[in-house]
């Protein structure tokens, strides 16, 4: 049996029917949705607007928030989260885990309050190592390996830090899902979720039918 827990899939966009996304978890209740925001208004078709999120308030779907850019930068700079609770106002409380973007960083504060209610990913590579390491003891914290950064590169180097619980990303989608899993299983003994972005994309569109051919492959597998 896989350790596999959970299956992400990030970049909900305006195309995307807030009904589907609720019917794919009721039929695969492992997933979780994950939107990515930037101060970048024109960053692109994977950022949505913040008023989207309103048509999601009542359908109980476990979601995620991606920080990125000077969001993400900052919070881990200065602590201070009121610029994101101010973009989103009380949709914040749609998100059970928040994951920061953060391609490296030479400097970091140490004293960090994380929200107590949500979990905080952290990347995990050459230029965050000492950010994470950092705050790796914190119980609310969960470590992330993302060789693709969004841009759908398939991971060749699967890593196991020894926690209880962590993620990987990296050129996963609905063709080589299961063979990816397998590939995790035998590095990583302890449950872990997967993550994918680009590979579940049509002409740049989030499309919820290779969501669900993922979620099939891995059922067929007998992975989750």
């Amino acid at each position: 049996m896989s350790s596999l827990r959970r299956v992400t899939f990030s970049g909900i966009d305006q195309w995307t029917k807030p009904s589907d996304a609720a019917s794919l978890y009721q039929m695969f209740s492992f997933i979780e949705f994950a939107f990515l925001f930037t101060d970048n208004r024109k960053a692109g078709n994977r950022y949505p607007m913040p008023v989207m999120l309103k048509a999601y308030k009542s359908l109980g779907i476990p979601m995620a928030i991606h920080l990125c850019g000077k969001l993400a930068h900052n919070y881990i700079k200065t602590g201070d989260l009121s610029p994101v609770i101010d973009m989103l106002g009380d949709s914040m409380d749609l998100f059970d885990r928040i994951q920061l973007n953060v391609p490296k960083t030479s400097h970091f504060c140490r004293t960090i309050e994380f929200p107590s209610d949500k979990k905080i990913i952290i990347q995990l590579h050459e230029g965050t190592q000492a950010l994470l390491s950092h705050y790796m003891t914190n119980p609310n914290v969960q470590g992330f390996q993302d060789a693709s950064g969004g841009h759908g590169i398939v991971c060749t180097n699967w890593q196991y830090p020894e926690t209880e619980f962590f993620g990987y990303a990296g050129g996963i989608g609905p063709d080589n899902a299961a063979a990816c899993v397998k590939a995790i299983d035998e590095i990583c003994p302890t449950e872990f979720w997967i993550d994918m972005e680009s590979s579940i994309r049509t002409n740049d569109r989030f499309d919820i039918q290779k969501c669900r051919a993922v979620c099939a492959s891995l059922r067929d597998a007998n992975l989750i």
